[in-house]
C-alpha cells in the first residue's frame, strides 16, 4: 500500500528490513550470538540493523521492491516455486492470488500460467 493525500504520491522514503525472520525468532538468534561471541546484545542488534535495515522511496510499491531483492529473499518471502515464476517466469505478485487474496495453489497457477512455468523451467 502506498498512501495518497489529494491523489499525490506519497514522497520520502520508508524503512525496509531484509530479514524474513519474525521479531522473536530475531531476539532468540540476537541472544544467542552474544552469548556465542561474548559481545553485548546491543552490539549485534545494532550490527544486524545496519546490515538489514535500509529505505525504499515511499512511491515504492511491493512487487517492485521484492524484484529488487536476492533470490534467497524471495525464495524465504514467496517460495521456491513462486519466486521462480515471479524472477524468470514474468509473474507479478498480483497473480498468485484471487480478488479475495487467496493464494492460488502452484497447480492452479500452472493450469493458467503454462507459459510463465516454460520460462521459469517448471
Amino acid at each position: 500500500m502506498v498512501a495518497q493525500v489529494d491523489g499525490v504520491a506519497a514522497v520520502g522514503t520508508r524503512p525496509t528490513v531484509s530479514d524474513t525472520r519474525t521479531r522473536d525468532k530475531r531476539e532468540v538468534d540476537f541472544r544467542a550470538e552474544a552469548r556465542k561471541t561474548g559481545r553485548p546484545i546491543q552490539e549485534v542488534r545494532k550490527r544486524w540493523a545496519d546490515e538489514n535495515i535500509g529505505f525504499t522511496p515511499a512511491a515504492t510499491d511491493y512487487n517492485s521492491w521484492l524484484r529488487t531483492q536476492p533470490p534467497s529473499f524471495q525464495a524465504d518471502v514467496l517460495g521456491p516455486a513462486r519466486a521462480k515464476l515471479f524472477r524468470e517466469g514474468g509473474l507479478s505478485l498480483d497473480r498468485f492470488v484471487d480478488s479475495t487474496g487467496r493464494q492460488y495453489t502452484l497447480l492452479e497457477l500452472a493450469r493458467d500460467n503454462a507459459r510463465a512455468f516454460g520460462r521459469a523451467g517448471l
